[in-house]
């Protein structure tokens, strides 16, 4: 696996910890919790299109 896509891979990894965070946090009723589960579905939806782009012109290789 190329460096470039294992990197991807980890921050859609991290991004899943922001949302369980985030979602924690919400069931704790903390303030600011809606914000950061927010944030890592948006950076969630960003880094994979990101992927899905990357494996559609890296797929003949």
């Amino acid at each position: 696996m190329e460096d470039q896509f294992k990197k991807l891979l980890l921050i859609i990894i991290a991004c899943s910890f922001i949302v369980g965070f985030g979602a924690l946090f919400k069931i704790m009723e903390w303030p600011g919790a809606t914000l950061i589960f927010n944030t890592g579905v948006a950076l969630e939806i960003i880094f994979g299109a990101v992927i899905m782009v990357y494996l559609l012109k890296n797929k003949n290789r």
